[in-house]
C-alpha cells in the first residue's frame, strides 16, 4: 500500500489528511 510510503513522506498534522483524501481518490 501508499499509505505508508506517503504518511512517512510527509509530515504528519493537517496536511497528512490531505494526503488521505488524495490516496483515497487516486484508488477509487
Amino acid at each position: 500500500t501508499h499509505l505508508p510510503y506517503m504518511l512517512s513522506y510527509f509530515p504528519s498534522g493537517g496536511s497528512s489528511r490531505t494526503i488521505f483524501h488524495y490516496i483515497q481518490n487516486i484508488r477509487a
